[in-house]
């Protein structure tokens, strides 16, 4: 069994994706500073369960293009789910996501539910107004008030993406990050136009007047509605300042008004499946043994 890459137009977008299984579909969505290569360790072992388990590179995250009119809202990230989904030729699929990954997966389980059977989640929580108020919190998040400065491009990309390997070490305290990896996602942060479009993921949710009506009432949708499908959300113990209390809270638990079940891996930071990766795997296997016992 073996990893291939493939890819398909959208419009004016070529996705591309690593795919490998048969069987029914996972869908894998990377967050930020990521690509899909940091599913590899956990895809061939998913797929050797039966099923089909594919990794999109996030629209404008090389080498999936960027769209032409500099559209990265969070609703069209979700449609690209949906577009993923059909040109595989599924009815549905489970979807699987980390950091920005996660907010794409749940809006798809919000958006598009009858498409979406499970989510999984990585590093994803849910503050209360007090939490998402709070210092500490805001300074674990100070990099989305960062990114919508004009030199956020130039400065990020300095010293060959030291940024990145400082953001990473935050992000996973934990974590001896092999070189290997950094050495991917700065080739991916290296090409194209990753960089802007990454950035501009964090301006668009800070421009939602450039939405048009129907466009914003579909934005407004994720925010405010609930998740009805079920969830599997896994969270580490070492990740950012106050992020384990968001996880904890009662916004996550009432957000999630379907069934939900949380996890949390220990001296993990905010990327699990990478810093874990056996105990990450297993935790989603036997989830999945679930699901497939209780149908």
């Amino acid at each position: 069994m073996s990893l291939i890459k493939k890819a398909f137009f959208n419009g004016d977008i070529e996705i591309c994706f690593l795919e490998v299984g048969v069987g029914s579909l996972i869908v894998c969505q990377h967050g930020f500073p990521d690509n899909a290569n940091s599913f590899i360790p956990i895809m061939e072992k998913i797929a050797s369960a039966g099923y089909k388990v594919v990794s999109p590179y996030l629209r404008g995250y090389f080498p999936t293009s960027a769209p032409l009119d500099n559209n990265f809202f969070l609703t069209s990230m979700v449609d690209d789910i949906e577009t993923v989904i059909s040109y595989l030729g599924y009815d549905s699929a489970i979807i699987i996501g980390s950091d920005w990954g996660a907010q794409v997966a749940v809006g798809a389980a919000i958006l598009y539910p009858e498409k979406v059977e499970r989510v999984i989640t990585i590093g994803f929580s849910k503050p209360t107004k007090s939490i998402s108020g709070c210092y500490d919190y805001l300074k674990g998040i100070w990099h989305c008030h960062f990114f919508q400065k004009k030199e956020a491009d130039e400065i990020v990309s300095r010293d060959d993406f030291q940024f990145l390997d400082k953001w990473w070490s935050d992000a996973c305290p934990n974590w001896s990050i092999p070189t290997a990896f950094v050495d991917s996602v700065k080739q991916t942060f290296r090409s194209g136009d990753t960089l802007s479009s990454s950035l501009e993921q964090y301006r668009c949710r800070e421009n939602l007047s450039a939405l048009s009506g129907e466009e914003r009432n579909r934005y407004r949708k994720i925010m405010d509605s609930k998740v009805t499908v079920p969830v599997l959300a896994i969270h580490g113990d070492s990740d950012r300042l106050m992020r384990l209390e968001a996880f904890n809270c009662g916004a996550m638990n009432n957000f999630f008004v379907g069934e939900l079940k949380k996890v949390l891996l220990k001296g993990a930071g905010h990327f699990p499946h990478l810093e874990k990766t056996e105990e990450f795997t297993q935790i989603v296997m036997e989830y999945l043994m679930e699901t497939i016992q209780s149908n």
